[in-house]
């Protein structure tokens, strides 16, 4: 349990956030817009803590976080254990049967992300991801075995 708490709580949380400082300082263009989103809804309290409710209003940054987790998954590869027999294409995969899903791929479809080893945050605008499957970006896994530090408004 504690190897858990420590992988899954804070080795993950810490790639995650080396991976968005490295993609943003790759990118002054989305650095600008980061800079300038943190200025609109922060105004004069720049050095106060960010509230829960000026989250909810960093929509770019936001798309910035998810865009660097679909790029750079802290967990790439999931395992999972079939609990019924499931048919996948041609075969069926029997009741325990050990599967993994790998993420970094999942997230690397050109059919659901064009250009997909391109940076670019803009393909999680409410308007580009509207109606894209729930199951193809899934960083934080997915189902009863999601991460339980998922954070969802």
């Amino acid at each position: 349990e504690v190897d858990t708490f420590m992988f899954a709580g804070h080795d993950t949380t810490a790639m995650a956030i080396a991976w968005n400082c490295y993609l943003i300082a790759l990118h002054p263009e989305v650095q600008k817009k980061v800079q300038e989103e943190l200025d609109m809804v922060l105004g004069e309290h720049k050095t106060e803590d960010i509230s829960t409710e000026n989250l909810k209003d960093l929509k770019y940054l936001e798309c910035v976080v998810k865009e660097s987790q679909r790029l750079c998954p802290s967990v790439p590869v999931i395992g999972r254990t079939v609990t019924k027999p499931f048919t996948l294409g041609n075969y069926v995969l029997p009741e325990g049967t050990s599967v993994e899903i790998f993420i970094y791929g999942l997230h690397r479809d050109p059919e659901v992300f064009p250009d997909p080893e391109v940076f670019d945050p803009d393909r999680f605008l409410l308007e580009n991801c509207a109606s894209r499957h729930p199951f193809a970006f899934i960083p934080f896994s997915a189902g009863s075995r999601n991460c339980i530090g998922k954070y969802d408004r």
